[in-house]
């Protein structure tokens, strides 16, 4: 329950520095950059399901239910990782942003490389939600895609 837990207290974190992201101007130089990559980033999840499909219908057989929400947690943990990059390379001038950027960043590749081996993620989130590890990942994946659509609909 710990590791959800964890994965809970990231997208809160998210939500945080994605606020004072969006309150403060970006460095001109570093915008077409982050633009990039952040685009990427979004159609990231299509070539995810299309690997992934790949992989689970030819190479992995077997505990479908734990691969599968074993690579949508840790897929969506290297995503926010990417986007804190982003914030971090799009707010470099601005001292507090940048080190809550850093810091998201590390804490979402902690939580990555932590939660990659599968016998580790099914001790830690699997044994304890089950059918429900889901979840977390849904939580992720909703409130990245929740604060794209808001900074869009801001611009």
């Amino acid at each position: 329950m710990g590791g959800a837990f964890l994965i809970g207290l990231l997208t809160v974190y998210f939500c945080l520095v994605s606020s004072m992201a969006s309150r403060t101007k970006a460095a001109e130089k570093s915008k077409k950059a982050a633009a990039i990559i952040s685009k990427i980033v979004a159609f990231s999840p299509i070539i995810g399901v299309a690997i992934f499909s790949f992989l689970f219908a030819f190479v992995l057989k077997g505990r479908l239910p734990e691969r599968l929400s074993h690579a949508m947690i840790v897929f969506a943990l290297w995503v926010y990782a990417t986007k804190f990059y982003v914030y971090a390379i799009s707010y470099f001038k601005k001292g507090k942003v940048l080190a809550l950027s850093l810091a998201g960043a590390a804490l979402s590749i902690a939580l990555a490389v932590l939660y990659t081996p599968l016998d580790r993620y099914v001790r830690l989130i699997y044994a304890s939600l089950g059918g429900f590890s889901f979840l977390p990942g849904l939580l992720l994946w909703g409130v990245y895609y929740a604060d794209v659509g808001l900074k869009k609909a801001i611009k």
